[in-house]
């Protein structure tokens, strides 16, 4: 079972249907932080809060440690339950119907029996869900205003009172339209996890794509910019629509495996066979594995706003605003530092020899 694990941990094949792969946790992972923590109007909020940048990079370096201690807890309880259920699956021995309902069901098992600490455990959840969700819900309906409602609308001056309307109207309507999402959501085959890894990869990693272009390519207009991230989005969310409602089945690359041998009494699970299917081109790009829709929206973003150059022309670079602009020093700075000191040691280095080189010319000279 080690061998097993480790074989699931290092795998290297470029089959994008394997879930989990060195490829796409390496890549795809990057990008989904990245775009987490720098493109979110979400995080920009909480950026500004602060009263400077350095404060501000603080702020998310503590946040990213946060996150990774989280993470590091979130594993050590999925092998928590695997040690528990893998001689008794309750997915198999249809105790439970989701993957998503083994958590529970394993903290209702081991810390049932200790009063009050099941409700801890549900209240926790919930509290961590209402604060996502209405910072989430604030920060899409401050979007709205800011940038669609005071722009299409006529009025020069907005009052406070209408402004507070506004805002609750649009926050009211965003909460109502998540929780029709999250109807949705119960109605996927794919679990939590899964649907996170999507949406963000589907709506988040083109914001990100647009940063990059603005960053590293002056060229690219206004036009450029927009139509490429509406047929990013278009084929993101035609992907992930097809991906979750055409019953395309992934290859589980990642899963290990249990038995319902352990069970009491001993059930008598059939086992459903996974029937092998074409593995045409089609085929891969509905079963892509959910980690890969980061690196997928990242690329087409940045290959559709390169084509896009010579279809909606090019901005003149000497006109944009340099500050607006980033350079690779700038994005990676200790290796402009190595190289920096690598030069000026080369430089030294020549300089002392032309010295010795003049010395022993002189040398000559007086002889």
């Amino acid at each position: 079972m080690l061998t097993k694990t480790i074989v699931f941990l290092f795998s290297v094949t470029l089959d994008p249907t394997v879930r989990y792969t060195v490829w796409n946790m390496i890549f795809s992972n990057t990008l989904y932080n990245t775009a987490l923590f720098a493109c979110l109007q979400t995080q920009a909020q909480r950026y500004l809060c602060v009263h400077s940048t350095k404060s501000a990079q603080k702020t998310a370096w503590i946040n990213y440690g946060m996150c990774v201690m989280m993470v590091i807890l979130c594993e050590c309880a999925g092998c928590l339950i695997y040690a528990k259920y893998h001689r008794c699956d309750p997915l198999r021995a249809k105790l439970v119907s989701k993957p998503d309902q083994l958590y529970p069901l394993f903290v209702m098992e081991t810390l049932g029996r200790i009063p009050g600490l099941t409700g801890l455990f549900i209240a926790c959840i919930l509290s961590a869900s209402l604060s996502t969700f209405s910072s989430g819900v604030n920060s899409i309906a401050t979007v709205v205003f800011e940038d669609i409602y005071k722009r299409i609308s006529n009025k020069h001056s907005v009052s406070d009172r209408q402004q507070a309307m506004v805002s609750k109207f649009l926050s009211g309507s965003t909460g109502l339209f998540i929780i029709f999402l999250a109807y949705l959501v119960s109605f996927m085959n794919s679990n939590l996890i899964v649907i996170i890894f999507q949406l963000i990869g589907s709506f988040v990693a083109p914001i990100l794509g647009l940063y990059i272009l603005g960053f590293f390519a002056p060229r690219v207009n206004h036009r450029n910019a927009l139509v490429t991230f509406i047929l990013c989005l278009i084929l993101q969310t035609l992907m992930l629509i097809f991906g979750n409602f055409t019953g395309k089945q992934r290859r589980p690359g990642g899963l290990l495996p249990t038995s319902v041998a352990g069970c009491s009494p001993l059930l008598n699970v059939s086992h459903s066979l996974l029937i092998e299917q074409s593995h045409n081109s089609g085929y891969r790009i509905l079963s892509m594995s959910p980690v890969w829709y980061s690196f997928n929206g990242f690329a087409i973003t940045i290959a559709f706003g390169l084509m896009g150059i010579s279809i909606f022309g090019s901005n003149d670079p000497r006109t944009v605003d340099a500050s607006l602009l980033s350079s690779f020093k700038e994005l990676l700075p200790c290796f402009h530092v190595l190289r920096k000191k690598t030069t000026d040691a080369t430089i030294t280095h020549e300089e002392k020899d032309i010295g010795l080189d003049d010395h022993a010319i002189e040398q000559e000279n007086m002889l």
